[in-house]
């Protein structure tokens, strides 16, 4: 008779236990993109002559590569694709206006929607590179 080993996980538990430390590296790392490109902005703000409203173009320019970066690091980790990209998009995208909805009480607008589709795309596409490269790699060894 066949009995079930007790102590082993199911391979639904080990995946999502696998899941959650590349997915709170990713994380980290887009956050620290993100801080680094702030601090790149506010330096050439002080160096350069910019004109303030197009700091709200060069913010979410570098929000999505710092989104794309950390969304293919994520889905090379994970072996993941599109979606691996689009969850940590989403859930970047999700506690950014949370916090600036609560620090700063700044309310939504178009520029929003705006600011979220990109960080979406920018993840979905992240994810998608990181698929191409995965494939490229399994041609080269075979």
């Amino acid at each position: 008779m066949l009995r079930k080993k007790r102590g082993n996980r199911t391979g639904n538990e080990s995946a999502v236990f696998k899941f959650i430390p590349s997915f709170l590296f990713s994380a980290l790392l887009a956050v620290a993109l993100t801080a680094g490109f702030c601090a790149l902005i506010a330096n050439t703000m002080c160096n350069i002559d910019i004109k303030p409203s197009l700091l709200v173009t060069f913010t979410t320019v570098l929000l999505g590569i710092a989104i794309l970066l950390s969304s293919l690091v994520f889905s090379l980790i994970n072996r993941g694709g599109i979606l691996s990209g689009t969850v940590l998009a989403t859930v970047f995208f999700v506690i950014l206006c949370v916090c600036s909805f609560a620090l700063y009480r700044i309310p939504f607008t178009e520029l929003w929607i705006t600011k979220g589709v990109t960080l979406l795309i920018s993840g979905a596409l992240g994810g998608y590179i990181a698929t191409l490269l995965q494939e490229r790699k399994r041609k080269i060894r075979h």
